[in-house]
């Protein structure tokens, strides 16, 4: 439907924000008539009359840019940025090699951290240092507000798929846990596990090149169960 130029309003020349009207668009849009005006960026737009008038349209949307712009300025080349940026390689870049880990896992991010402004809102309000990593507290789900967290390298790396957990005497704690806890080398435990050990064996008998390191009464306590 083309709108009819006798009963509108002239609004040629004026101007509305960084907008300037230029001439009536032939077509109507849900019965209003349009303009297209240029803004001062140059760009033309088409506008609908009753958002010029009403000032709900005042540039071509350059302006917000300019706002962003100004709010964000310093951030790029950032600590932070280069996270956000790392993060949607891995979720969706298969010439990265992250990707099979991720993407090629189905795993991918929230449609509002496609845009780097929601995503440095959510860091700041949610603990960020330069000492923390982003964190997905669910290993298989996605990247998102609600599925991420800062976390430090050491917890970081109780969430890995590849973690082994071991229980015993009613104790369940990652290879790396019992390790400390035991006195006996993360890389040990693992072959131990892997070679199909009994837990309480795996966790109890030293190693023949560390035996002399503990008394009788400590071989005692890890047979126990108890740390030393």
């Amino acid at each position: 439907m083309r709108c009819n130029v006798g009963k509108t309003k002239d609004l040629t020349g004026m101007r509305f924000g960084k907008l300037t009207a230029i001439r009536l668009d032939e077509q109507k849009y849900k019965n209003n008539c349009m303009w297209v005006c240029q803004c001062d960026c140059g760009k033309e737009v088409i506008v609908v009359t009753h958002n010029l008038l009403a000032g709900n349209t005042t540039s071509c949307g350059c302006k917000r840019t300019d706002t962003l712009k100004k709010r964000w300025h310093g951030q790029h080349g950032t600590r932070l940025y280069r996270i956000w940026q790392n993060m949607k390689n891995r979720c969706r870049n298969p010439n990265i090699i992250g990707y099979k880990n991720y993407g090629g896992r189905g795993i991918g991010y929230c449609k509002e951290w496609e845009r780097f402004e929601p995503f440095i809102d959510w860091a700041k309000q949610s603990g960020y240092n330069d000492s923390l990593s982003i964190d997905r507290i669910d290993v298989n789900g996605d990247y998102g507000p609600k599925n991420c967290k800062w976390s430090t390298p050491e917890e970081q790396s109780r969430n890995k798929r590849c973690n082994v957990f071991i229980s015993f005497n009613g104790k369940t704690m990652i290879i790396s846990d019992w390790s400390k806890s035991v006195g006996i080398e993360r890389r040990t435990l693992r072959h131990r596990v892997v070679s199909g050990w009994s837990v309480k064996d795996a966790l109890t008998i030293i190693p023949k090149r560390h035996a002399n390191q503990y008394s009788y009464a400590a071989r005692e306590a890890l047979k126990k169960g108890e740390t030393i």
